[in-house]
């Protein structure tokens, strides 16, 4: 950055109409030079929460759950949080558990997180992953056999949602 013009620097702290102008309008340009440099480098966008009603798959039953979904974008980052709190019974009836995503990913199978379920009857947390599979518009809770595959998230898989129970999944992309 080339040195202020106008006026002679002089030592800090001089009245803003005297002679040390030029010395803090340098130093103010350099400072905002910094941040926006820094603000290239890192963006951080606003970093709050979105709400969004994400599609949900077929196998949900209407009225027998609540969720909640938020995410938040920096660059191409997306980073997701949904909750669905079981308030009726049968509210999975199928193993199309799928839930929409708010920004279409540019690589569905690097579609990463966890995945954790709340069986309110025995008091246990059960833990799974995030799928993306192939599909650029759902996400699944998937959950281990005890052998090298995994299975959906149904109506007995992990186990048989009730009343109480509470599933959250919480994942990163990268935005196309």
């Amino acid at each position: 950055m080339p040195a202020p013009t106008g006026s002679s620097p002089t030592v800090p702290g001089t009245p803003a109409g005297g002679a040390g102008n030029g010395f803090k309008k340098y130093f103010e340009d350099l400072w905002a030079e910094i941040v926006a440099v820094i603000a290239a480098i890192f963006p951080v966008g606003t970093g709050g929460w979105t709400s969004y009603s994400p599609s949900i798959g077929s196998g949900w039953a209407a009225g027998t759950y609540t969720l909640t979904a938020r995410y938040t974008q920096v660059g191409k980052t997306v980073r997701v949080r949904l909750r669905v709190v079981i308030t009726g019974a049968s509210a999975l009836t199928t193993a199309n558990s799928g839930f929409g995503l708010p920004v279409t990913p540019q690589d569905p199978g690097w579609i990463t997180g966890t995945a954790e379920f709340f069986d309110a009857s025995a008091l246990s947390y059960i833990g799974g992953r995030v799928s993306g599979g192939q599909s650029t518009t759902q996400v699944y809770a998937v959950y281990g056999n005890g052998t090298t595959s995994t299975i959906r998230q149904s109506n007995t898989v992990p186990v048989a949602p009730a009343v109480g129970d509470v599933l959250t999944l919480d994942f990163t992309y990268e935005a196309a």
